[in-house]
């Protein structure tokens, strides 16, 4: 029995210290977001979306910290790259991907972006043409992408 209470005290101390690491690591991250949303040299106009895009609770939900790699998946015209930018900082990369079929839809903007934003770096290429080095990346985000991929009754793509 003295055994079994051992266990459960332990268990419960060791279940407390990794919630309240988790929440310490998640209220940085927040911050870093937030820091960066608020940043002076943010458009206005990009601002303005945040009522609709969320970038606070998504970020923050995905756990991004200062220093980190990240792997932006179909990255358009950078709205999400100005803010991962900002958010890893000087320490951290962004790796802003999208396909030469994007060219037509951004123009110049994903371009501009990367050469405004010193630690971005702008891959022109497929999902299956990526080769970053083993451990390189540690964060992939796919956020406005996935949004032109929908399902007809039966699972077909439509």
């Amino acid at each position: 029995m003295y055994q079994l209470r051992k266990f459960g005290l332990v268990t419960a101390v060791s279940s407390a210290a990794v919630c309240a690491f988790s929440s310490v690591s998640a209220q940085s991250s927040a911050d870093l977001v937030a820091a960066a949303l608020s940043h002076q040299d943010r458009p206005a106009e990009e601002a303005a979306d945040d009522g609709r895009r969320m970038p606070l609770e998504v970020l923050s939900f995905a756990g991004i910290e200062a220093g980190m790699a990240v792997l932006e998946l179909e990255a358009g015209g950078g709205w999400y790259t100005e803010i991962l930018a900002r958010t890893v900082g000087s320490s951290g990369v962004v790796v802003m991907q999208n396909p030469a079929a994007f060219e037509g839809f951004t123009g110049d903007a994903d371009d501009n972006r990367a050469a405004s934003l010193p630690n971005v770096t702008l891959s022109t290429t497929n999902f299956d043409m990526l080769e970053p080095s083993d451990e390189s990346i540690d964060l992939v985000t796919w956020i406005l992408g996935p949004h032109e991929l929908w399902f007809k009754p039966g699972g077909n793509s439509l």
